[in-house]
C-alpha cells in the first residue's frame, strides 16, 4: 500500500496543516511477532501486561496501544510517558477520545471497525491529545488474535517535529516570497513616484508661476537695496501702476522682514482705501530677498468700525430696554387708575368713553415698549398658544391703511395654533410687510397665505425638525432683491435703503429663531419677493377657534391676595383694582415684606389664596428670590409674577421657577381679573 492509499482521518480547518501523508516513514514489520503468538498461553488481551508478549510489546520504543472490539484501549505501553507523564489515564478510555475533533474521533472509529473487519495493515494521520499533550502521529493499525479474541495493535510514530520543521521551512519560503513580492511591489511604487515626482518637478516652476499669477493677493519681491524683481497682476492692480513701472524700480516703502504695516491711499475707483503689506524673507535667484505680500483690508476696516459701532448701539439697547421697563412700570398706574375709574362711571356716558379713549391711548404706548423691547433683543418670548390667522389679519389691515397696493388673502378655517408671543410675532409680520409696501411704491399685489404643515423628517432648505408647523407665506410683486444681496438681509444693520435701520429684517429672524421656527425667502429681480415663516404648532395641534369679541367687563371674585410690587403708586392701584373685584388685599413693599406677611396669615390660618410678586425690586428681595423661600414655607404657594420687563427669562419660563401664572406690566382691571 503506497503514502497515497494510506487512509486518513477528517480534519478540521485548524488542524488541517498538521498532518502530512507525503511524509516517508519506517514501515515496522509485525508479521514476526504475530507468528510467534500462536506459541504464547492463551489467555485474554486484557491480561497480556504479566505475559512474555506483553513485556515484549513495553519493550517497543514506539508508543503502542491495543484495542479491542468496542474500539476501547486496553493497554498502553511505557513509550508514552515519552508524551505524558500521564499516558495511562487513557487505559479503558474510547479510541476515540484522544483526538481534538468529533469528526476525527468518528472517523478514527471508522477505521478500526475496518481493521476489524478486513484484517488487513492500515495507516492514517492525526493530531492526538495525551493528557493536554498534542502531537502529529502517524498510526500503524495490525489485526492480533488470541484464541477466540482480536485486538488491533496500533503503533504510532510522533511526527511533530518533523511537521513543526516542514510547516517552518513552508512558512519561510511563504515569508521569502511574500517579502519579494512586497520589495517588487514597493521598487515598482518607488520608481512610478519618482517619475511621478520628476514629471511634478518639470511642471512645478509654471504651476507656481500660475498660482502666483493668479493669487488675489499681490506679491512682490524686493531685494536689500528695495529694487522691485517681481510683481504679479494683483500686485500691479492693488498698487494701480503698470509691471515696467513697479519692476527694476526702487519701492517707495522702507520695509524689513516680519514687519506687517497698513497703507492708506486710493482704490482704481477713487475711494480711499487701506492696504496691509506683511513682509518675509526669501531667496531670488541664489540670493538673499523679502517677499511683500499686499492685501486690501479696506472692507475688514470698515466691518471693523461697523462692529464698534454695533457695541455702541446695543449699549443703547440695554438703556433702551430699561427705559422701557421703567416706562411699563409708569403706564401701570396710568392704565390702571383709568381701569378703575371706567369701574366707577356709567358705560355709555360722555365720562365712561372719554375714560375708554385715553385707555386705548395708554394700549398704544403700551405696545410702543413692547416693540421698543423686541427691537433691543431682551431676552426670550412670553409664549402662549394663539391665533396666527387673526393676528395675521389684523397686521394686513393695519399695514395696509391707506396703501395703494391689492391684497390677497388665502388662510384656512382649520389652520393650527401655534405657541407664540404675540407681540413678537406681530412685529415680524409688521416688519416683512412694511418691507412688502416700500417694494411697490406704484402698487402692485401683496399675497398672504396660512397653512398646515407636516414634516416627516428633516429638511435642509429650509431647516426644519421633523414635526409640525403653521406656515405663512407673503408673497409681492416688486422690485426684488440682487441674487448678491440675498444671503445677507438678515444681517443686523444691513439695508440697502437709503433711510432703512437694517434691523427690521434682523429682529424678524432673531424672534422667529426664537420661537424654534424658521424664516426663509425668494426673490427675483423685478418679479418680486416671498417670505416663508415656518412656526411650531402648539404641541395639542388643535385648531383656531373663531375669536370671539374682546370683552370690556372684567371677572369678579373672592379670596384673600397677597400683592408686592416696589413701586407704591402701582400698590395703590393694583390694591383698590383688586378691592373692587371682590378680593380682600395685603400689600408689601418687597420680597422680606411678602414672606413676613405670607407666614403671618399662615400661623393665623387666614392664609392667602394667592400672591401677586414684582419681579424686580431695585436694593431689595425680588420676586425670584422671594418665590424660592416662599416654596419652603408653602410647597403650594399659588404666586403670579408681574413684570414691566416681559422679555425677561422668568416671564417666559415662568412655570421653572414654581409661579402658576403671569401678569405683564402695564395691565388694567380685566388683564388683572
Amino acid at each position: 500500500m503506497s503514502d497515497k492509499e494510506l487512509p486518513s482521518f477528517e480534519a478540521d480547518e485548524e488542524s488541517s496543516d498538521y498532518f502530512d501523508q507525503d511524509i516517508s516513514t519506517h514501515t515496522i514489520d509485525l508479521q514476526t511477532l504475530v507468528h510467534e503468538i500462536g506459541f504464547f498461553e492463551t489467555r485474554a488481551f486484557r491480561d497480556l501486561s504479566e505475559t512474555d508478549f506483553g513485556k515484549l510489546l513495553q519493550a517497543i520504543p514506539a508508543p503502542t496501544l491495543l484495542i479491542d472490539r468496542s474500539a476501547t484501549i486496553i493497554f498502553a505501553n511505557q513509550s508514552w510517558k515519552k508524551i505524558s507523564e500521564s499516558y495511562r489515564a487513557i487505559v479503558g478510555r474510547p479510541f476515540s477520545s484522544i483526538f481534538l475533533k468529533r469528526s476525527v474521533a468518528t472517523a478514527a472509529n471508522s477505521i478500526v471497525e475496518k481493521g476489524f473487519t478486513t484484517r488487513k495493515p492500515l495507516v492514517a494521520n492525526a493530531v492526538l491529545e495525551i493528557e493536554q499533550t498534542r502531537i502529529w502521529g502517524r498510526m500503524h493499525f495490525r489485526s492480533l488474535r488470541m484464541g477466540n479474541e482480536r485486538a488491533l495493535i496500533v503503533l504510532v510514530e510522533d511526527l511533530t517535529s518533523e511537521k513543526k520543521q516542514l510547516i517552518l521551512t513552508q512558512k519561510h519560503k511563504e515569508d521569502l516570497l511574500r517579502y519579494q513580492e512586497e520589495l517588487e511591489k514597493r521598487v515598482r511604487q518607488r520608481t512610478s513616484a519618482l517619475k511621478t515626482i520628476n514629471e511634478k518637478l518639470l511642471a512645478s516652476r509654471s504651476s507656481f508661476t500660475s498660482i502666483v499669477e493668479k493669487t488675489g493677493e499681490g506679491i512682490l519681491v524686493v531685494d536689500s537695496d528695495n529694487m522691485v524683481h517681481y510683481a504679479n497682476p494683483s500686485a500691479v492692480s492693488l498698487l494701480g501702476r503698470p509691471r515696467d513701472e513697479l519692476v527694476g524700480r526702487h519701492l517707495g516703502l522702507k520695509v524689513f522682514p516680519g514687519q506687517t504695516a497698513e497703507v492708506r491711499g486710493k482704490r482704481l475707483s477713487g475711494e480711499p482705501g487701506v492696504l496691509e503689506v506683511r513682509v518675509e524673507s526669501t531667496d531670488w535667484n541664489e540670493r538673499p530677498a523679502m517677499l511683500l505680500m499686499l492685501r486690501d483690508i479696506t472692507d475688514r476696516k470698515r466691518a471693523e468700525q461697523e462692529m464698534l459701532k454695533t457695541e455702541k448701539l446695543e449699549s443703547l439697547e440695554l438703556v433702551a430696554g430699561g427705559i422701557a421697563h421703567d416706562f411699563n412700570n409708569l403706564l401701570t398706574g396710568t392704565i390702571a387708575n383709568i381701569s378703575l375709574a371706567k369701574m366707577h362711571a356709567t358705560r355709555g356716558n360722555a365720562q365712561y368713553e372719554a375714560l375708554r379713549n385715553a385707555e386705548k391711548a395708554a394700549t398704544g404706548a403700551k405696545n410702543l415698549t413692547q416693540q421698543l423691547l423686541t427691537f433691543t433683543r431682551g431676552g426670550e418670548p412670553v409664549k402662549k398658544p394663539g391665533s396666527i390667522s387673526q393676528l395675521l389679519k389684523d397686521s394686513i389691515t393695519l399695514a395696509l391703511s391707506g396703501s395703494s397696493v391689492k391684497n390677497e388673502i388665502n388662510i384656512p378655517s382649520g389652520l393650527w395654533s401655534a405657541e407664540i408671543d404675540e407681540q413678537q410675532i406681530g412685529q415680524v409680520f409688521q416688519n416683512i410687510l412694511i418691507n412688502a409696501l416700500q417694494a411697490m411704491p406704484s402698487g402692485g399685489t401683496l399675497t398672504t397665505s396660512a397653512e398646515n404643515l407636516f414634516c416627516r423628517e428633516m429638511l435642509s432648505r429650509p431647516i426644519l425638525r421633523a414635526g409640525k408647523y403653521v406656515k405663512v407665506t407673503i408673497r409681492d410683486t416688486g422690485c426684488g432683491i440682487a441674487r448678491e444681496n440675498l444671503p445677507k438681509i438678515f444681517d443686523p444693520y444691513y439695508t440697502t435703503k437709503p433711510k432703512g435701520s437694517g434691523i427690521g429684517l434682523a429682529t424678524a429672524y432673531s424672534v422667529i429663531k426664537r420661537h424654534g421656527g424658521t424664516i426663509d425667502v425668494h426673490s427675483t429681480v423685478d418679479a418680486g419677493t416671498t417670505f416663508f415663516i415656518y412656526l411650531p404648532a402648539s404641541p395639542e395641534y388643535e385648531i383656531e377657534a373663531p375669536v370671539a369679541e374682546s370683552r370690556e367687563t372684567p371677572f369678579l371674585g373672592t379670596g384673600n391676595i397677597l400683592l408686592m410690587d416696589d413701586d407704591e403708586a402701582i400698590r395703590v392701584v393694583a390694591g383698590d383694582l383688586l378691592k373692587l373685584l371682590g378680593y380682600e388685599v395685603e400689600l408689601a413693599e418687597d420680597g422680606l415684606k411678602c414672606l413676613e406677611k405670607y407666614k403671618a396669615a399662615m400661623e393665623s390660618g387666614r392664609p392667602f389664596n394667592a400672591v401677586i410678586m414684582d419681579l424686580t425690586v431695585p436694593g431689595g428681595m425680588g420676586g425670584k428670590e422671594a418665590m424660592e423661600k416662599l416654596l419652603e414655607i408653602d410647597p403650594k404657594v399659588r404666586a403670579i409674577v408681574s413684570s414691566g420687563y416681559s422679555t425677561d427669562p422668568i416671564m417666559s419660563n415662568y412655570q421653572q421657577y414654581g409661579f402658576m401664572g403671569i401678569v405683564a406690566k402695564p395691565y388694567n382691571a380685566l388683564e388683572l381679573s
